[in-house]
Protein backbone atom coordinates (compact mmCIF):
# COMPACT_ATOMS: atom_id res chain seq x y z
CA UNK A 1 0.00 0.00 0.00
CA UNK A 2 1.19 3.66 -0.83
CA UNK A 3 -0.09 7.42 -1.02
CA UNK A 4 -1.95 7.76 -4.24
CA UNK A 5 -4.84 10.14 -5.18
CA UNK A 6 -6.23 9.51 -8.51
CA UNK A 7 -8.50 11.79 -10.29
CA UNK A 8 -10.05 9.26 -13.19
CA UNK A 9 -11.39 12.10 -15.03
CA UNK A 10 -9.92 15.36 -14.68
CA UNK A 11 -10.22 18.89 -16.97
CA UNK A 12 -6.67 20.18 -15.48
CA UNK A 13 -6.40 23.63 -17.19
CA UNK A 14 -2.87 22.35 -18.71
CA UNK A 15 -2.94 19.09 -18.89
CA UNK A 16 -6.73 18.71 -20.24
CA UNK A 17 -8.75 15.66 -19.96
CA UNK A 18 -7.03 12.69 -18.64
CA UNK A 19 -6.92 10.65 -15.70
CA UNK A 20 -4.09 12.17 -13.07
CA UNK A 21 -2.10 10.86 -10.12
CA UNK A 22 -0.95 12.36 -7.18
CA UNK A 23 1.53 11.99 -4.32
CA UNK A 24 2.48 13.85 -1.67
CA UNK A 25 5.61 16.64 -2.58
CA UNK A 26 8.63 16.94 0.34
CA UNK A 27 11.64 15.36 0.70
CA UNK A 28 11.30 11.64 0.65
CA UNK A 29 14.83 11.20 2.42
CA UNK A 30 13.58 13.34 5.16
CA UNK A 31 10.12 11.00 4.99
CA UNK A 32 8.29 14.20 4.36
CA UNK A 33 7.16 12.50 0.90
CA UNK A 34 7.93 11.20 -2.25
CA UNK A 35 10.27 13.68 -3.94
CA UNK A 36 14.51 13.01 -4.46
CA UNK A 37 16.11 15.34 -2.23
CA UNK A 38 18.12 16.37 -5.45
CA UNK A 39 15.23 18.06 -6.70
CA UNK A 40 15.85 21.69 -6.45
CA UNK A 41 12.19 22.98 -6.72
CA UNK A 42 11.67 21.59 -3.20
CA UNK A 43 10.28 24.73 -1.16
CA UNK A 44 11.85 26.62 -4.11
CA UNK A 45 8.42 27.96 -5.74
CA UNK A 46 7.34 24.15 -7.09
CA UNK A 47 4.08 24.28 -8.76
CA UNK A 48 2.58 21.47 -6.99
CA UNK A 49 2.20 24.35 -3.78
CA UNK A 50 -0.26 26.24 -5.89
CA UNK A 51 -3.93 25.67 -6.02
CA UNK A 52 -5.96 22.16 -6.72
CA UNK A 53 -2.77 20.17 -7.33
CA UNK A 54 -1.82 21.48 -3.68
CA UNK A 55 -5.30 20.28 -2.42
CA UNK A 56 -4.94 16.61 -4.20
CA UNK A 57 -1.23 16.23 -3.20
CA UNK A 58 -2.07 17.28 0.67
CA UNK A 59 -4.82 15.61 0.41
CA UNK A 60 -3.09 12.24 -1.02
CA UNK A 61 -0.92 11.77 2.36
CA UNK A 62 -4.01 10.12 2.95
CA UNK A 63 -5.52 8.35 0.31
CA UNK A 64 -4.74 5.13 -0.95
CA UNK A 65 -6.08 4.80 -3.98
CA UNK A 66 -5.85 1.62 -6.42
CA UNK A 67 -3.59 2.42 -9.44
CA UNK A 68 -6.46 0.92 -11.19
CA UNK A 69 -8.92 3.71 -10.65
CA UNK A 70 -6.82 5.69 -13.50
CA UNK A 71 -8.56 3.68 -16.73
CA UNK A 72 -12.00 3.45 -14.52
CA UNK A 73 -13.43 6.39 -16.67
CA UNK A 74 -11.47 4.95 -19.97
CA UNK A 75 -9.45 8.07 -20.65
CA UNK A 76 -7.09 7.97 -23.61
CA UNK A 77 -4.49 9.71 -21.53
CA UNK A 78 -2.42 9.42 -18.12
CA UNK A 79 -0.81 12.00 -16.46
CA UNK A 80 1.11 10.27 -13.78
CA UNK A 81 2.09 12.08 -10.59
CA UNK A 82 0.88 15.78 -11.41
CA UNK A 83 2.31 16.17 -8.20
CA UNK A 84 4.81 14.01 -6.11
CA UNK A 85 7.36 12.01 -7.40
CA UNK A 86 8.81 8.04 -7.46
CA UNK A 87 10.49 7.65 -4.37
CA UNK A 88 9.55 6.82 -1.12
CA UNK A 89 11.98 7.29 2.71
CA UNK A 90 14.63 4.15 2.65
CA UNK A 91 16.98 4.56 5.43
CA UNK A 92 19.19 1.75 3.84
CA UNK A 93 19.67 3.97 0.49
CA UNK A 94 22.81 6.05 -0.16
CA UNK A 95 20.62 9.04 -0.56
CA UNK A 96 18.20 8.04 2.02
CA UNK A 97 15.36 7.84 -0.71
CA UNK A 98 14.57 4.99 -3.27
CA UNK A 99 11.98 4.28 -5.85
CA UNK A 100 8.57 3.21 -4.21
CA UNK A 101 9.19 -0.24 -6.33
CA UNK A 102 5.19 -1.27 -5.67
CA UNK A 103 4.03 2.34 -6.91
CA UNK A 104 6.66 1.82 -9.96
CA UNK A 105 5.22 -1.62 -10.88
CA UNK A 106 1.76 -0.66 -10.72
CA UNK A 107 2.40 2.00 -13.00
CA UNK A 108 4.14 0.21 -15.42
CA UNK A 109 1.36 -2.82 -15.38
CA UNK A 110 -1.91 -0.67 -15.99
CA UNK A 111 0.41 0.67 -19.05
CA UNK A 112 0.89 -2.32 -20.64
CA UNK A 113 -2.44 -4.21 -19.83
CA UNK A 114 -4.16 -0.98 -21.39
CA UNK A 115 -2.03 -0.15 -24.53
CA UNK A 116 -4.59 2.00 -26.10
CA UNK A 117 -3.99 4.61 -23.33
CA UNK A 118 -0.67 6.90 -23.18
CA UNK A 119 0.60 7.85 -20.00
CA UNK A 120 3.40 10.19 -19.20
CA UNK A 121 5.19 11.24 -16.23
CA UNK A 122 8.38 13.09 -15.26
CA UNK A 123 11.38 11.55 -12.17
CA UNK A 124 13.52 14.12 -10.79
CA UNK A 125 16.30 11.41 -10.23
CA UNK A 126 16.51 9.62 -13.23
CA UNK A 127 19.80 7.66 -11.86
CA UNK A 128 17.43 6.55 -9.04
CA UNK A 129 15.04 5.02 -11.23
CA UNK A 130 17.22 2.86 -13.33
CA UNK A 131 19.54 1.70 -10.51
CA UNK A 132 16.15 0.34 -8.51
CA UNK A 133 14.08 -0.41 -11.44
CA UNK A 134 16.06 -1.27 -14.69
CA UNK A 135 14.30 0.08 -16.80
CA UNK A 136 14.67 2.55 -19.47
CA UNK A 137 14.32 3.35 -22.98
CA UNK A 138 17.17 2.21 -24.22
CA UNK A 139 16.79 -1.03 -23.02
CA UNK A 140 13.64 -1.90 -24.89
CA UNK A 141 11.62 -3.09 -21.40
CA UNK A 142 9.65 0.03 -21.00
CA UNK A 143 6.14 -0.08 -22.62
CA UNK A 144 5.79 1.73 -25.44
CA UNK A 145 3.20 3.84 -24.18
CA UNK A 146 4.46 5.01 -21.20
CA UNK A 147 6.85 7.76 -21.66
CA UNK A 148 9.03 8.96 -18.24
CA UNK A 149 11.26 12.15 -18.67
CA UNK A 150 13.88 12.87 -16.89
CA UNK A 151 13.67 15.94 -14.94
CA UNK A 152 17.46 17.27 -15.50
CA UNK A 153 18.83 20.78 -13.66
CA UNK A 154 22.54 19.81 -14.34
CA UNK A 155 24.92 18.33 -17.37
CA UNK A 156 26.03 15.34 -15.59
CA UNK A 157 22.06 14.61 -15.04
CA UNK A 158 21.33 14.68 -18.30
CA UNK A 159 23.93 13.35 -20.36
CA UNK A 160 23.22 10.01 -18.12
CA UNK A 161 19.16 10.10 -19.12
CA UNK A 162 20.24 10.55 -22.79
CA UNK A 163 22.39 7.80 -22.55
CA UNK A 164 19.73 5.43 -21.48
CA UNK A 165 16.84 6.74 -24.32
CA UNK A 166 15.28 8.96 -21.97
CA UNK A 167 13.60 12.61 -23.15
CA UNK A 168 15.00 15.34 -20.64
CA UNK A 169 12.97 17.99 -19.12
CA UNK A 170 13.96 21.19 -17.00
CA UNK A 171 12.86 24.73 -15.81
CA UNK A 172 14.42 27.25 -17.16
CA UNK A 173 13.43 31.47 -15.99
CA UNK A 174 14.18 33.15 -19.41
CA UNK A 175 13.93 32.14 -23.33
CA UNK A 176 17.63 32.86 -23.56
CA UNK A 177 18.77 29.91 -21.34
CA UNK A 178 17.52 27.19 -23.91
CA UNK A 179 20.02 24.82 -24.89
CA UNK A 180 20.18 24.30 -28.66
CA UNK A 181 18.55 21.00 -28.21
CA UNK A 182 15.52 21.65 -26.38
CA UNK A 183 11.97 22.89 -27.35
CA UNK A 184 9.71 25.24 -25.59
CA UNK A 185 6.52 23.99 -24.22
CA UNK A 186 3.94 26.03 -25.77
CA UNK A 187 1.70 26.04 -22.59
CA UNK A 188 4.37 27.68 -19.63
CA UNK A 189 5.83 30.11 -22.88
CA UNK A 190 2.55 31.62 -23.57
CA UNK A 191 1.85 31.76 -19.61
CA UNK A 192 5.30 33.09 -18.97
CA UNK A 193 4.45 36.00 -21.58
CA UNK A 194 1.22 37.38 -19.84
CA UNK A 195 -1.51 34.86 -21.73
CA UNK A 196 -4.40 33.69 -18.61
CA UNK A 197 -5.58 29.85 -18.60
CA UNK A 198 -8.62 31.25 -20.85
CA UNK A 199 -6.80 32.25 -23.54
CA UNK A 200 -4.32 29.04 -24.40
CA UNK A 201 -5.65 26.94 -26.35
CA UNK A 202 -3.37 23.98 -26.03
CA UNK A 203 -3.33 21.56 -23.84
CA UNK A 204 -0.86 18.35 -22.84
CA UNK A 205 -2.90 15.69 -24.41
CA UNK A 206 -3.07 17.72 -28.01
CA UNK A 207 0.39 19.00 -27.92
CA UNK A 208 2.29 15.92 -27.10
CA UNK A 209 5.83 17.17 -27.20
CA UNK A 210 6.65 15.74 -24.44
CA UNK A 211 7.28 12.26 -26.00
CA UNK A 212 6.53 13.06 -29.71
CA UNK A 213 9.44 15.79 -30.10
CA UNK A 214 11.58 15.26 -32.93
CA UNK A 215 14.32 12.91 -32.91
CA UNK A 216 16.94 14.54 -30.53
CA UNK A 217 14.86 17.35 -29.02
CA UNK A 218 14.12 17.86 -25.08
CA UNK A 219 11.75 19.99 -23.57
CA UNK A 220 11.83 23.27 -21.60
CA UNK A 221 9.60 25.06 -19.21
CA UNK A 222 9.78 28.64 -18.79
CA UNK A 223 8.64 29.57 -15.59
CA UNK A 224 5.79 32.10 -15.03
Amino acid sequence: MYPLHVVPSSENSKVGPCATTYRPVGDSAKGEGTCPSCCPHLNAGCYTYKGKTRLWATRSANTFNSMSKVVSKAMRFIRFLTAGDWMKHDPDSDTGYSVDLEHANDAVMVCRANPWATAWSYCHDIKQWVKDTGLFPAAGNMPKNFHLLASCEDQAMKDFAIAHGFKTARVITSESERAEDEIFCPYDRALHHGKTNREIKVRCVTCQLCWKAPEGKNIAFLKH
